[in-house]
């Protein structure tokens, strides 16, 4: 097949299955690989032997050679100003519409409803006490990233952070730099630089350097999401569903061909194992977006190029749809990371969305400014985990605690359906509980 000839499909109602048939399904290692029991192996020798096991994780893994994984004060500093101004400028901006963005839904957290009388209930929202925020350092250099799980957490009030991140394979610093500006702006309490996996075993089992967290936010490779996985059967929370992105576009008669193709490009460039997917009503604008994904893509330099190939011509594709509702119909099965809705009248068709990491709303709303500075929410499930969860905002740092608060009349009119349903399921001390109180309770 020629992979410059992006599948094409148009005539009677396209069936979802045919949409959804180059996705890669991406599934998690399985238990007994050999890369599992490698990063296992690893994950309990950083628990026995900690600094000690990190480092030397770092040079067998890495080739690098360092004395600490933590990041000391002055080493941050020195590396925060090697950032160029402009970029701290546009990460100055992102931080500030991701905490506002963040804040709003803190505000709105806390909440208590009555039945009427004594009869109170509501939820209690605390932020959990601490969190490791891993950055990763692979593919390219991602302070955006930092922004994207940072900022939700220093707005949903967690005391400790611990930001993480793999070191830097082609720079004589170990760190991004534009990393470090974000940590310093953030206030972070600690950074370490050292192999992603043992990173990861040392936030959740904790080493000299560092104190465990009971939360880890952030994506990463394969060997850092096993790890994830394995420090989760210690109690250690992992944000699920971070895996290669995918993006879906919905476009109608009205959408400009050329923007369409530079926004699908936009996400198909982040990896092989990507996704991008553009279904459209308007055979014209469908067939011009075709020939100028073709000319825009041999724009991109290596490997970028090849990514947005195997995005777009592999695991997506490019669709004629008959209206609106069925691109939306498609976009739902497929659950996307990324949604945008480039038609007339976006918000007329709202409420026919249900699986989405984001939903982004006319042709203006790209996918690249989401990513970067909008504050919503950009750290997404990918790969159908939209359909049962969420992007990472300051929920993703909040624990509830319910409360219930009755008088004695409000107990009393409680109790004889205690006692029905603990006679029921042979629980005899809930039902003496109430009996005891009500004595006319038989």
């Amino acid at each position: 097949m020629n992979t410059y000839a992006p599948s094409y499909w148009s005539g009677d109602n396209p069936r979802v299955e045919r949409i959804l048939s180059g996705r890669t399904a991406h599934p998690q290692p399985s238990s007994g690989t050999a890369l599992e029991e490698q990063i296992s192996s690893l994950c309990r020798k950083v628990a026995d032997g900690g600094d000690e096991a990190v480092l030397e994780a770092t040079s067998s893994f890495d080739g690098i050679s360092i004395s600490s994984p933590v990041v000391n004060a002055a080493e941050l500093e020195d590396l925060a100003s090697r950032t160029p101004q402009d970029v701290k400028e546009s990460l100055d901006r992102a931080m500030k519409n991701s905490l506002e963005f963040n804040e709003k839904i803190v505000s709105r957290a806390n909440w208590e409803a009555s039945s009427g009388g004594s009869y109170r209930y509501g939820e209690i929202v605390r932020p959990v006490e601490a969190a490791g925020l891993f950055v990763p350092n692979g593919k390219g250099r991602f302070p955006s990233v930092a922004v994207q799980i940072g900022c939700p957490a220093v707005a949903a009030g967690v005391e400790r952070l611990v930001l993480a991140s793999s070191p830097c394979s082609d720079d004589a610093a170990r760190l991004d730099p534009a990393v470090a500006h974000v940590a310093r702006r953030l206030g972070v309490e600690q950074v370490l630089c050292a192999n992603g996996p043992a990173l990861i075993a040392a936030l959740a089992f904790g080493t000299e350097s560092v104190r465990p967290v009971p939360l880890i936010a952030g994506p990463g490779s394969a060997p850092v999401v096993i790890a994830q996985r394995f420090v989760s059967r210690f109690g250690v929370q992992n944000v699920p569903g971070l895996g290669p992105t995918d993006s879906f576009i919905v476009a109608d008669a009205t959408a400009d061909p050329v923007l369409l193709a530079a926004d699908l490009i936009n996400e198909a460039e982040h990896g092989m194992d990507s996704s991008a997917v553009l279904v459209c009503t308007d055979e014209t604008v469908t067939e011009k977006a075709i020939q100028y994904v073709r000319e825009q893509i041999e724009e991109l330099p290596p490997p970028r190029r090849e990514y947005a190939v195997s995005s777009i011509f592999e695991h997506g594709g490019i669709f004629l749809v008959d209206s609106i509702a069925d691109g939306i119909a498609a976009a739902n099965e497929y659950a996307p990371e990324h949604l945008q809705l480039a038609v007339e009248t976006p918000r007329e068709y709202v409420g026919m969305v249900e699986n989405a990491g984001t939903l982004l709303l006319g042709r203006a709303t790209t996918f690249s400014i989401s990513n970067y500075v909008a504050g919503t929410p950009a750290t997404l499930p990918t790969t159908g985990a939209a359909r049962v969860s969420s992007g990472v905002t300051a929920h993703t740092y909040l624990k509830r605690t319910s409360f219930l608060e009755l008088d004695e009349r409000s107990s009393g009119e409680l109790g004889e359906h205690v006692v029905r349903l603990a006679d029921y399921e042979s629980f005899p001390a809930h039902a003496t509980s109430m009996r005891i109180r009500g004595g006319r309770i038989d």
